[in-house]
């Protein structure tokens, strides 16, 4: 991925849209946002797969949200946090398919163990 941040921000530079010296903060931003692309797509596809793209989609709404307005828990590395995220739906994905609806206190005891 940083591959192509790095072509990108090379190549906008080079045609003078940004200064060279903008170059690194724009290979930062557009290998975040690759990530986060390939990050979205995926879980898609997993939710297909599984047939189950109404919980994906409302997790990939929540989590979204989550991540851009609440900060929370930093990772030591990019492969931590791509691990941990996907841990995280698999375990949401488990949750909505295995705890019924109508047990909320279940439900808010598998929540406080996630955000543990």
């Amino acid at each position: 991925m940083q591959k192509i941040s790095d072509a990108i921000s090379s190549s906008l530079s080079e045609q003078g849209y940004i200064n060279q010296d903008e170059t690194e903060i724009y290979e930062y931003c557009l290998d975040y946002v690759v990530s986060q692309i390939k990050y979205d797509v995926l879980i898609i596809l997993i939710g297909l797969l599984l047939h189950q793209i109404g919980i994906t989609i409302t997790f990939l709404f929540a989590f979204s949200f989550l991540r851009r307005y609440a900060g929370g828990y930093h990772a030591p590395t990019p492969l931590m946090c791509t691990i941990m995220s996907y841990i995280l739906y698999f375990a949401i994905l488990a949750g909505a398919l295995y705890i019924p609806a109508s047990m909320p206190l279940l439900w808010g005891l598998a929540l406080f163990v996630l955000y543990l």
